[in-house]
């Protein structure tokens, strides 16, 4: 019988040990993109939350693992979409936008990048082509909308496109739509306090912020200051 338990025990240990190498094996294989991905949104809260420094050294590692990602696979759209941001982040303009051109080569419809890379045409005072970059985007969102009805993600997108092209009264009806399926979305709740903002409905931005208030959400901290004053609305 006593043998018999320190068999046990010894089989429990041995399966416990196995089971801790092999989560901290997992744990150790995310992928250089992974980390950098994470890195960047960890930087976009310390940006929101005007904690420019920390935001800056999560911007700069996220950078080389992304080059070391884009490395190991060359040219993956994805990659080239957040070497793009990141290098954008850091006040290179110009890089920005050979990595989201280059990754339009591989990749003409990537949401993400024509995006991105109208916002960065809106900065650098290139209307034109950041009014080229949105429409291309808000083409492949109506068709993804069609393909996936009433996804709440695309809707955003959908609303905040349709804004950024000057048509307030659609991006708002897109954004109205995407809270009717999912009413406490954080991004759409940010984006329509936004324009309720810039549109002076500050009493229905309030109501958008009060949705917010226990998300613990960069998203919160955003539209706070926005209303306050304090940050300059993306629109």
């Amino acid at each position: 019988m006593f043998l018999r338990i320190i068999f046990i025990v010894l089989l429990f240990f041995s399966f416990t040990c196995y089971s801790y190498s092999a989560a901290s094996s997992d744990a150790g294989t995310k992928s250089n993109y992974d980390q950098a991905a994470k890195l960047i949104k960890s930087a976009k809260k310390y940006e929101s939350k005007g904690k420019n420094k920390k935001a800056k050294k999560r911007y700069e590692r996220a950078l080389k693992l992304l080059v070391i990602a884009n490395k190991e696979k060359p040219n993956q759209p994805d990659t080239l979409n957040y070497l793009g941001f990141a290098t954008r982040k850091l006040g290179d303009f110009k890089k920005g936008e050979e990595y989201y051109l280059l990754g339009l080569k591989f990749d003409p419809n990537h949401k993400g990048i024509n995006e991105y890379l109208g916002e960065l045409y809106v900065v650098t005072n290139r209307i034109d082509l950041a009014k080229k970059r949105y429409e291309r985007a808000l083409k492949l969102l109506i068709k993804a909308n069609k393909e996936k009805p009433k996804q709440p993600d695309i809707l955003n997108y959908l609303g905040f496109t349709t804004r950024k092209l000057g048509n307030y009264e659609k991006g708002e009806e897109y954004y109205l739509l995407g809270l009717q399926i999912d009413p406490d979305h954080k991004g759409i709740n940010e984006y329509l306090g936004e324009l309720y903002v810039v549109t002076n409905r500050i009493d229905l931005a309030l109501k958008r912020l009060d949705v917010l208030k226990n998300c613990n959400c960069e998203e919160y901290q955003v539209l706070k200051e926005i209303i306050e004053g304090k940050k300059q609305s993306k629109y």
